[in-house]
């Protein structure tokens, strides 16, 4: 499998390659000896890479992750996918059908976003390129106004902020 290590806010962190072509984050919460799951967005977004070396001298007598247990399986992710299954269903004029395309589309726009941060695009930038590919969004008014997986506003809001904060100076300016 191909892993990737990282100082995640000063804890070991790991992302790598599961059988089905997935990719999952582990990573050792403060005071303790035990694998635990963790969005490998958020870890490649926040945490420093290391080469394999720097990682095993930086955080000496780690368990072994190898042996850490997989999370591709009943992970977040598949409840997350149930959650979200349930929310669409509510949308009028949706049906099983349309809700599992949805779902589909949204699985195929992860699948592109881990390949095109892998090719050490941002989140911004893959973002971006995901909508000129047109990849659905994710359902919710969060993605329409910010980055999936971060808190950075789309470029689009930013000009509208912008020119609405404009039109109000000079209205109130005079």
């Amino acid at each position: 499998m191909s892993e990737r290590f990282f100082n995640w806010e000063r804890r070991p962190a790991i992302t790598r390659k599961t059988p089905e072509g997935g990719i999952e984050g582990l990573f050792i919460s403060t005071g303790s000896q035990v694998w635990s799951k963790a969005s490998p967005v958020e870890i490649l977004e926040s945490g420093q890479e290391l080469s394999r070396g720097k990682f095993l001298e930086t955080f000496p007598d780690l368990p072994a992750w190898e042996s850490a247990p997989p999370t591709s399986k009943p992970s977040a992710e598949l409840l997350n996918r149930d959650a979200l299954r349930a929310k669409l269903l509510t949308y009028p004029g949706a049906t099983e059908s349309s809700v599992e395309r949805g779902l589909t589309a949204y699985d195929e726009r992860a699948k592109q976003k881990f390949a095109l941060m892998e090719r050490a695009h941002s989140n911004a930038l893959a973002e971006a390129s995901l909508d000129r590919m047109r990849y659905p969004r994710p359902p919710g008014w969060r993605s329409v106004f910010f980055y999936p997986g971060s808190i950075r506003p789309r470029n689009m809001t930013l000009f509208w902020l912008a020119l609405a904060a404009a039109i109000t100076w000079f209205w109130i300016a005079p």
